[in-house]
């Protein structure tokens, strides 16, 4: 089987600057500066939050910050970020555009670790909307597909299974083919706000408390960032994790009928609110087993994917949880890698130490489908 996975690399090769990293932060703090925003979405204040972040950079690398590390991923996330930008101080190209925007998120849970504020949520939450707002671009990227070649779009029909990190829908629009979107899309609504969903039959119905705003259903969707890919990794586990969880409460049930319902009965009265939605999640799936949380499905895919594998458009050095993963694939024996930069092709074939590695220049790929 042939299988390939696109980057962002790809947007930027046929929609322009307008997606590279620099462009995404001047772009969302000119959609402050300008009041091209919903207030009612995520304040004004994520502009300047971010620019408290970055004068915070110094701080960091000088260790500052080090004691304020909760987790091990935060700890491994913040020597990468001091690694990567040990030279910031010195350089002139230490603006807040020149940070990696998700490295923004390791910054700000770093500044609510030592702060302790209670809003962290919600916070977040704002944040994030701020970044995709602005890579959504008034939704011109949903458009980039008419500017690929029609030889570009028969390549990518050629492939069994096509992945990718990107929230667009692009690849799907051009090729007219099912696409595997790794880390969610702006069509794709997150679960919390879909009324439709299993969280949603809950009793607390969040997507009642926060109903979707007509022509921002990309802020509500459940395209993923954040500062490592084993928080990504966290978060695409979510519904999986928490479906087995319920399986098993079911099963227990279902072998020890009376201590079990009983037990069921006890999580109800708690005076824990997070065990009475348990309860209420296991009573829910005693009546339909067939609908659970979403499970990020792209992911078992692509652990599970046979033959050769492309990947275009997209750096080692980011979402290193997918390459993780397509190591520890052993179906997965051919690997073809499109590079940018000759250090790209160096770190790809030292990630992929199981696998036959063939290195190509992406610049040279990319003169085929001018």
């Amino acid at each position: 089987m042939r299988n390939i996975l696109i980057g962002n690399g790809v947007t930027i090769q046929f929609g322009g600057k307008d997606y590279l990293n620099d462009r995404i932060i001047k772009r969302a703090i000119n959609n402050v500066n300008t009041k091209r925003f919903n207030p009612a979405l995520y304040p004004r204040e994520a502009r300047d939050w971010i620019i408290m972040l970055h004068s915070q950079i110094p701080s960091v690398l000088n260790g500052k910050y080090d004691r304020y590390v909760i987790h091990s991923n935060e700890k491994r996330s913040l020597e990468s970020f001091k690694y990567r930008y040990s030279n910031f101080n010195k350089s002139k190209r230490n603006g807040v555009h020149h940070v990696g925007f998700e490295d923004y998120f390791l910054l700000h849970h770093l500044a609510y670790n030592k702060t302790g504020r209670p809003d962290r949520y919600q916070a977040t939450g704002g944040l994030k909307r701020f970044f995709i707002d602005s890579i959504y671009n008034s939704g011109k990227i949903q458009e980039v597909h008419t500017k690929y070649p029609s030889a570009f779009v028969s390549y990518l029909r050629e492939f069994d299974i096509v992945f990718t990190t990107n929230y667009d829908q692009n690849i799907e629009k051009a090729a007219k083919r099912e696409v595997k979107y790794l880390h969610g899309s702006f069509h794709q609504l997150d679960e919390v706000y879909d009324p439709d969903s299993f969280r949603n039959k809950l009793s607390d119905r969040p997507s009642d408390k926060t109903p979707v705003v007509p022509g921002f259903e990309h802020l509500y969707s459940n395209a993923l960032t954040s500062y490592s890919g084993e928080d990504k990794m966290f978060t695409l586990n979510q519904g999986r994790s928490a479906n087995s969880g319920i399986e098993k409460s079911l099963n227990y049930i279902a072998a020890n009928k009376e201590e079990g319902l009983n037990m069921l009965e006890d999580w109800k009265k708690a005076d824990n609110k997070l065990i009475n939605r348990v309860a209420e999640m296991i009573e829910l799936a005693q009546y339909d087993k067939e609908h659970l949380f979403k499970e990020y499905s792209a992911i078992s895919e692509l652990s599970e994917c046979e033959g050769e594998l492309v990947i275009l458009g997209l750096s080692p050095n980011n979402d290193t949880h997918l390459f993780d993963i397509i190591n520890q694939n052993s179906k997965l024996t051919h690997i073809t890698f499109y590079y940018f930069d000759p250090s790209e092709a160096e770190e790809a074939i030292k990630l992929f130490e199981s696998k036959i590695v063939l290195c190509n220049k992406v610049i040279d790929f990319w003169e085929n489908y001018e």
